[in-house]
């Protein structure tokens, strides 16, 4: 019975600006009761009055009654159904609008969520959450009007009944339901202990399917489609393990619950003859407690169907919740800092972080000045907290000492719509949605995009952005242009032409700061030409931070920090930083060393042995 509290207690709280829709369901329900338990009665009727009585009526008055009699049942028959269907459609719409809405809000709460939830979560398993919640609420909801609502109120309306035909057949009855319902609750605590690890299981067999899928070039490539089926089939195994245990209970359930109801149904049946015998009540009204003791015990023994709905339901609601319950890390202040205009200033005064829950890496004592428009690029060897740098301008996390501050405010004071509204971020790996190139673009308008019919204003705002990353001819190309589809993230453009399409996305946004993150790191030299081309149309006139290891996006900077360890070691222009011949002065040659490289790979020096040699390894200078 706590499995329908809890689910009370949603209801009350989520559809309690719903009183009319459910006002009319319950009303609809209880008609439709009324008249199918009514139909009985007819046959009660038809019982004592003319079947037991045959001998007394003329043939034409007889059939005429019983015609009539049956006449009357199927007209409310027809008003039953009549009202049920009509129930059932309602019902039907407000699960819907219930589990649409609990899902939407679950999904605002969880984007809204910070970056420290989402880098350590699987996209997979918070994918299974949510939309097996919506799916199982909508059946919660469903059980609950369509089932349990009607079994309520039929007992409600039968028990009155019995109690006013014959008293002590109705405590008969009633004498069987504690019963029923103690072994009902004991075996639903196991029931709902079960489905919580099924759940578990399940969310980790999908999490384990989607990340496969996301990386299925990887799988194949390493020829790993085995051990991933094997991943599956262990989660799979262990899932279904929890559903026999569970099915085993529920058969027992259903066992104990069909030999208390068979019980009941023959002493209410036993204790009919012995009233019908003492001529204290008529065979039809027998007949009829019998077929009204189905209103009863049937339901009843649904019970535990109804059972399972709600504890899968509600164990799924309940994950969500728990996710509802967590907070952002990162909120925006109540009336934060919305600049009309932002000039572009970026400075970070003795900054110093490191990841929730670790104890190594971070970056500290950071300290820099970018003034409006200027361009600013940070270097040095691989988790020297370049990237980091990045993640702290748009507050995608907070600083643990020290402070960032963009047109002299503290970003902590900026409203987060306004301060990541100022600042675009080209990256490495450009995420784009398997959409068209046009509605990929037009991302960047924030939702206009979705528009059916785009205006003529955004189509032509959107093919500039295009030409001014230098995508709009390879676009034109396509098939269908600016209407091709990518696929699941991009899977059907090259990395140069995917870079050219996340710059025309920034391009059109037009933000007055600029995140360059590796953004020409992964493409081939052809790319990275057009890919140049493009951000130096981007670059004009913006505030820029740069992280590159290529010289070809970071020589023109005004300024060029070299970072190692989580600290700027060295600073200054190109030329500077050349003469000093420091760490950024061997970073250069070893750039200068790799360019080479591929024109002397593989080659091999002869020995006396005939023996190949393999290159020198390569290391970074120190």
């Amino acid at each position: 019975m706590g499995l329908i509290t809890k689910f009370y207690h949603f209801l009350h709280h989520h559809i309690r600006h719903s009183n009319r829709v459910i006002g009319s369901i319950v009303g609809l329900s209880i008609l439709d009761q009324s008249f199918s338990i009514g139909c009985v009665y007819v046959w009660k009727s038809i019982i004592d009055q003319y079947l037991i009585r045959a001998d007394q009526w003329s043939s034409s008055d007889f059939y005429i009654g019983v015609l009539s009699l049956v006449f009357l049942w199927q007209a409310m028959s027809f008003v039953s159904r009549l009202a049920k269907n009509r129930q059932s459609y309602k019902t039907t719409v407000l699960a819907d609008q219930v589990s649409l809405s609990f899902f939407e809000r679950a999904y605002g709460h969880v984007m809204s969520l910070s970056h420290d939830f989402h880098e350590s979560r699987s996209t997979g398993q918070v994918m299974r959450q949510l939309s097996k919640a919506r799916e199982d609420l909508d059946n919660v909801i469903k059980a609950f009007f369509d089932k349990l609502l009607i079994q309520v109120i039929s007992f409600l309306i039968v028990t009155g009944f019995f109690f006013y035909i014959r008293w002590q057949i109705a405590l008969i009855m009633l004498a069987f339901i504690p019963v029923f319902l103690y072994f009902t609750h004991r075996y639903t605590k196991k029931i709902d202990s079960v489905q919580r690890k099924i759940n578990n299981k399940g969310e980790k067999a999908y999490a384990s399917v989607q990340q496969a899928l996301d990386a299925f070039m990887v799988v194949q490539s390493f020829q790993s489609q085995e051990m991933e089926s094997a991943r599956l089939r262990s989660n799979n195994r262990l899932a279904h393990q929890g559903l026999k245990s569970k099915t085993h209970a529920f058969l027992r359930l259903a066992f104990v619950q069909g030999s208390l109801i068979n019980l009941a149904r023959l002493s209410i049946i036993a204790a009919g003859g012995y009233y019908v015998f003492h001529g204290q009540i008529t065979v039809g009204e027998v007949v009829l407690l019998s077929m009204w003791g189905y209103f009863i015990y049937n339901p009843m023994y649904q019970f535990s169907d109804l059972l399972a709905v709600f504890a899968e339901g509600m164990d799924s609601v309940a994950r969500v919740e728990k996710l509802m319950r967590i907070e952002a890390s990162i909120k925006s202040p109540r009336a934060g800092f919305r600049p009309i205009k932002v000039r572009g200033e970026v400075h970070f005064e003795n900054v110093a972080f490191h990841y929730p829950g670790v104890s190594t890496g971070g970056i500290k004592h950071i300290d820099f000045t970018l003034p409006p428009g200027g361009k600013l690029a940070i270097v040095g060897p691989s988790g020297s907290g370049k990237s980091t740098l990045a993640k702290l301008l748009p507050r995608f996390y907070d600083v643990n000492s020290g402070c960032v501050r963009v047109d002299g405010v503290d970003v902590k004071q900026w409203d987060l719509q306004h301060l990541r509204a100022a600042i675009g971020m080209v990256l490495q790996d450009v995420v784009l949605f398997n959409d068209t190139i046009f509605n990929n673009i037009a991302y960047a308008c924030g939702g206009q995009q979705n528009l059916k019919v785009p205006s003529d204003s955004l189509r032509k705002a959107v093919e500039q952005a295009a030409q001014k990353a230098f995508a709009h001819d390879f676009i034109m190309t396509l098939p269908q242009g600016y209407d091709t589809v990518v696929g699941e993230r991009g899977i059907k453009l090259s990395g140069g032409e995917k870079q050219r399409i996340g710059i025309a996305r920034t391009i059109l946004r037009d933000p007055p700061i600029l995140i360059l993150d590796e953004a020409t790191s992964a493409l081939d030299s052809e790319s990275e030409v057009m890919v140049m081309r493009a951000l130096e149309q981007i670059c004009e006139n913006h505030t820029t931070l740069t992280i590159a290891h290529r010289l070809s996006t970071i020589r023109h900077c005004d300024q060029i920090l070299f970072c190692e360890k989580g600290q700027i070691v060295e600073r200054g222009d190109h030329d500077s930083l050349m003469a000093l011949e420091g760490r950024y002065y061997r970073y250069v040659l070893l750039q200068r060393e790799k360019e080479t490289l591929p024109q002397n790979f593989g080659r091999v020096q002869s020995q006396s042995d005939n023996t190949p040699t393999a290159p020198e390894k390569i290391e970074w200078p120190v």
